[in-house]
């Protein structure tokens, strides 16, 4: 079995991505993962706090009973991801895309939205309660059973949603 640590190094020695891993339970604290590509891995119940994703990229991940505490995602890239269960409430999303991702039960409360893109993806049984959602760009995205109360959506088109 591998931890993410050491995923990590291997990753930037051999400049390539973390693969097929597959995490249990970790827990991680200031972890430097920017910049870094994730394909085709599992993350289930892991805690990360103060950790740095940024311009990290995710392809078919899932994360699945993970938390998320002060943690930094500004212009990560999310393809065909499920996350489920998570809680990231305050992270910074800032810049981040969306793309044919799937949320659902999580708690993004207070997070920071700003100037994201949500594309094709499904978002059910979540709170976004007093996010920062402005200037998003939602496209083809469906929200179920989502608490955006107090969130702003200041320069933000919900048409369509």
């Amino acid at each position: 079995m591998i931890f993410i640590e050491q995923a990590l190094k291997e990753a930037r020695e051999w400049d390539g991505p973390v693969k097929f891993r597959q995490f249990y339970r970790e827990a991680a604290d200031g972890l430097d993962a920017s910049e870094i590509e994730f394909q085709q891995a599992d993350f289930h119940a892991c805690r990360f706090t103060d950790c740095g994703f940024e311009t990290a990229s995710f392809y078919s991940c899932v994360f699945e009973d993970c938390q998320f505490t002060r943690c930094r995602f500004p212009v990560s890239f999310w393809k065909d991801c499920r996350l489920l269960r998570c809680k990231g409430d305050g992270a910074d999303f800032r810049k981040s895309r969306f793309k044919g991702c799937t949320l659902d039960g999580m708690l993004l409360r207070y997070a920071n939205l700003t100037n994201s893109v949500w594309e094709k993806c499904a978002v059910t049984n979540s709170n976004f309660t007093e996010a920062v959602i402005p200037e998003a760009r939602i496209l083809k995205t469906n929200f179920e059973k989502v608490d955006f109360t107090g969130a702003e959506f200041f320069r933000t088109s919900l048409k369509g949603i």
